[in-house]
């Protein structure tokens, strides 16, 4: 073809193009509407969580299914007085609708054409339901809580998380995140529940170590209940921080709180996301990590590939603090090191009190947290959740340690 020669391409047909397949794609009628449960027992204590599968007809003619997923809170009046001063469920309707859109507006400024680490929110009435998309439906999974997860596995989750904080931090820098957004973790503010679920936990695990570990474990179990108060306090302290290492936290990410797609033949990951953000915060980085280390990993894995993991963490984090253009301080992989060295108490407070209850088998409640006030200790927490052999097993080595260092 001579140069010059070439016909302009007519925009305005192509712009007609798009419309077309738009309206075509636009539902028009309801055809059918069905509703389940969406979450199983042990995977959700705080809300109700449903599908609702509806299939439309198109404008274009078609059929077409769609999945959301209906996000409730638990009507209680034994939950609201455990949890309602934390405010939880407009934490997380904040963070869906304002929060996490800033990040994918981030995203889109910078050109990233990676998969986001959130669902999306469809709308919410305040401040009891939210509606998301089901990930389910677009071939994203739950693995098995009770299994933790494999160190590749861990690692995917870790760079993921990496690339979340460091958006937060751009976020954080740019004062879009402020005060208003602080959140609350469960684990550090210091109000009545705190003050009763984490001593009352403490409790139940120090009887069940030295009634049903064995002679060699007393110790263990009578230091940890003797020093109940002291780790409540090391609890406290651990919410001062270096402003240096500061990001917005998801607040409770283990395993039933991350959903996962994998290729299709196969078991390895190609994209996560994260959910559930009602416990999100803002602190170091560090809670972040250090709870998904000791919540969601097979923890004889953990122990061994600790320096591993924290690296995969930190160059991860260095990555993508560079890649949103960040100007400020990077931390090192010494400085991810000293963090977890910081908050070691934290570390054991999750392997007491989290872990069991997040991994536990068995098919009777684990923590009954509305009648944390209401009812005995020991109608309150199933003891067998430290009596099972995994988790003496697996958790006996860390408690050792734990005892060993001084840590309790």
């Amino acid at each position: 073809m001579a140069e010059g020669s070439e016909q302009p391409l007519d925009t305005k047909w192509l712009v007609g193009l798009l419309k077309k397949s738009f309206a075509d794609q636009k539902p028009s009628v309801v055809v059918n509407t069905d509703v389940s449960l969406a979450s199983a027992v042990g995977e959700n204590m705080l809300s109700t969580v449903h599908r609702v599968k509806i299939t439309m007809l198109l404008k274009g003619g078609r059929r077409k299914s769609f999945s959301l997923v209906v996000k409730t809170e638990i009507p209680s009046e034994g939950m609201g007085s455990v949890m309602g001063v934390l405010n939880t469920f407009p934490i997380e309707c904040k963070v869906y609708n304002v929060i996490l859109p800033m990040m994918g507006a981030l995203m889109d400024e910078f050109n990233d054409k990676r998969d986001t680490v959130w669902s999306n929110c469809l709308g919410y009435q305040p401040y009891t339901c939210l509606v998301m998309e089901d990930l389910s439906f677009e071939g994203y999974t739950l693995i098995d809580r009770t299994k933790w997860q494999s160190i590749e596995q861990a690692q995917f989750v870790l760079r993921a998380l990496a690339r979340f904080h460091a958006m937060s931090k751009v976020l954080l820098a740019r004062g879009l995140l402020t005060g208003d957004d602080r959140g609350h973790n469960l684990f550090l503010n210091d109000t009545k529940t705190f003050r009763a679920l984490f001593p009352a936990t403490l409790q139940v695990l120090s009887n069940a170590i030295k009634t049903k570990w064995g002679p060699e474990w007393k110790a263990v179990g009578q230091k940890i209940s003797d020093n109940v108060d002291l780790i409540c306090d090391k609890m406290k302290a651990v919410f001062s921080y270096d402003k240096r290492f500061e990001a917005y936290n998801h607040g409770d990410l283990w395993s039933s709180n991350i959903m996962w797609k994998f290729t299709e033949y196969g078991d390895i990951p190609v994209s996560v996301k994260f959910i559930d953000w009602q416990f999100a915060h803002i602190n170091s980085f560090i809670l972040d990590v250090v709870y998904f280390l000791h919540t969601s990993i097979v923890p004889t894995l953990r122990r061994n590939n600790l320096n591993l993991l924290l690296e995969t963490y930190q160059e991860a984090l260095e990555r993508n603090l560079k890649f949103f253009g960040w100007g400020g301080y990077i931390p090192s992989l010494e400085d991810v090191k000293s963090e977890n060295d910081r908050v070691t108490i934290m570390a054991f407070v999750f392997v007491a009190n989290s872990l069991p209850v997040t991994s536990t088998g068995l098919p009777e409640l684990s923590l009954d947290i509305a009648n944390l006030f209401t009812l005995p200790v020991e109608q309150v927490i199933n003891e067998g959740i430290y009596t099972e052999e995994k988790y003496v097993r697996e958790v006996g080595p860390d408690l050792r340690a734990f005892y060993d260092s001084g840590v309790l």
